[in-house]
């Protein structure tokens, strides 16, 4: 079965509208409502890589909007909800796809091969459903938590952060195969994470890993349009500045993670 690639940027194709309805019959009901309501606020969808990677956004005047009441109550910042196996009529493809909540909000599908050609299949057979252990939830600081987010405005020059993440406990980097930044690490000895602007900066423990035809990154700060990652096995610490809505070619933009977010954060 060979059929269209689904070409509406941000509209759920009818495959990945199957995949989120296993998704929601699947979720335990107190979750399945307020994942009903995050996936009816997406208003922008990006597909990686042959659409191996799927992820969604919601945004109000071109920023990052999201409503607290539907937030998933999940401890990791990058949580493995399920892992959903099905395959499609008339064919012996086999495919897995896994089912990311970043911070309390459906993010992404990740699936094991390119469903580019199945992209229009409106029946999937579900093979099996892998429902991963639910996290507790540990609240977000407030940004008026005083000096974790004083410092930080005052690394980057800004008047005013949300999101701030605690540090505490937070796990160290989860690969030793990539150098990071000094004053990222910096960040990570402050905070587990915060929003500025339309940027959301990850802390150490929710790095996530993509992979480009470019080659394979680990995400360190994104908005709805760019990503400031490190190339995974780098043995030097160069940042490089992905547009997401162009070719999705790297371009180098320097070693400080701190003067290439600033950067950022003049054109935004």
């Amino acid at each position: 079965m060979n059929l269209t690639f689904w070409r509406n940027r941000n509209h759920l194709s009818p495959l990945e509208r199957r995949i989120i309805n296993v998704l929601l019959e699947s979720a335990v009901p107190e979750h399945r409502s307020k994942l009903e309501e995050q996936i009816r606020s997406i208003n922008k969808i990006q597909r990686h890589t042959e659409c191996k990677e799927v992820n969604f956004y919601r945004l109000q005047k071109r920023k990052p909007a999201f409503d607290e009441a539907t937030r998933l109550p999940f401890d990791q910042d990058e949580y493995k909800y399920c892992v959903i196996y099905f395959s499609v009529p008339d064919s012996d493809v086999v495919f897995i796809v896994d089912i990311w909540i970043v911070r309390g909000f459906l993010f992404s599908l990740t699936f094991n091969r390119s469903p580019k050609n199945f992209l229009r299949c409106d029946q999937i057979i579900t093979e099996q459903v892998k429902r991963l252990p639910a996290a507790t939830i540990n609240p977000l600081c407030e940004p008026a938590c005083g000096d974790i987010a004083t410092s930080i405005k005052g690394l980057l020059g800004v008047d005013e952060i949300s999101n701030v993440q605690s540090s505490a406990n937070t796990p160290s980097f989860h690969t030793t195969e990539s150098v990071l930044p000094c004053d990222y690490q910096d960040f990570h000895s402050l905070t587990g994470g915060f929003q500025v602007k339309s940027w959301v900066v990850h802390g150490c423990s929710s790095v996530r890993h993509i992979v480009l035809d470019a080659g394979s990154f680990f995400v360190l700060a994104e908005d709805p349009r760019s990503l400031l990652v490190v190339e995974e096995r780098s043995e030097t610490a160069k940042i490089f500045l992905i547009d997401t809505e162009s070719d999705g070619q790297p371009v180098f933009v320097g070693t400080s993670f701190i003067s290439a977010l600033k950067s950022q954060l003049k054109d935004s």
